[in-house]
């Protein structure tokens, strides 16, 4: 399997994990828990969508191991799909999309509930996503 394969795999992976995990029923209900004053279901939420958004950028570049990486303060050098910004912005597109989807989905389920809050914990997620892949994007190697 070719680099590029596997990346994209990873990614269909991820997010195949991620979606089916928001659309299954959960046992219990149990009490609300917090971290930090947020509750610790939309941390959860954000760990998926910013796994689902890191990983659509990983798979839309070319960065593999031993290929040249552009300077560290350079950020409108191509990766193989566009300037890195533009890779980090569809990246957030794509996982607000996909949670958002998700949430819709919801709407039709009995055993789960859609939220505006959850679809806003995504959507952070996917922002938070991105912008990791960013940041590990523009490291220059040693």
């Amino acid at each position: 399997m070719t680099p590029t394969r596997r990346r994209r795999a990873v990614f269909a992976a991820v997010t195949a994990t991620v979606v089916l995990a928001s659309l299954v029923p959960l046992p219990g209900g149990g009490p609300d828990r917090f971290l930090l004053g947020v509750g610790l279901d939309k941390w959860v939420h954000g760990v998926g969508y910013a796994a689902v958004s890191a990983t659509f950028a990983r798979a839309r570049t070319s960065g593999g191991t031993g290929a040249a990486r552009p300077k560290a303060t350079d950020s409108t050098v191509p990766t193989g799909s566009g300037p890195r910004w533009r890779v980090a912005l569809a990246a957030v597109l794509v996982g607000t999309a996909v949670g958002g989807g998700v949430e819709l989905l919801q709407t039709a389920l009995a055993t789960r509930t859609a939220s505006f809050a959850d679809a806003a914990a995504n959507g952070v997620g996917a922002a938070c996503g991105a912008l990791v892949w960013l940041r590990s994007s523009t490291r220059p190697r040693r």
